[in-house]
């Protein structure tokens, strides 16, 4: 069971970094903990160096409501 897990668990890993889409997690105070490679290219960047930045940092100030409307849309 646990190795059906760990094949799953990778899958998904693989599907999030190949997307074309970047995505993201967060942490409560809008710092990222995980970003995929479309996140990097889109910001010119590897991945890992997003982590433990805040999204504050990255987005301009005028499109921070848009991407939490954008995200909101998306989620439900």
């Amino acid at each position: 069971m646990a190795k059906t897990l760990g094949e799953i668990t990778a899958k998904q890993l693989a599907v999030v970094d190949n997307a074309s889409d970047m995505v993201c997690s967060m942490d409560d105070d809008g710092k990222i903990t995980s970003a995929n490679a479309a996140a990097g290219k889109l910001f010119g960047c590897h991945p890992a160096e997003l982590i433990g930045k805040s999204y504050r940092d990255l987005v301009h100030r005028q499109d921070i409501g848009l991407l939490f409307k954008l995200s909101a849309a998306r989620a439900h």
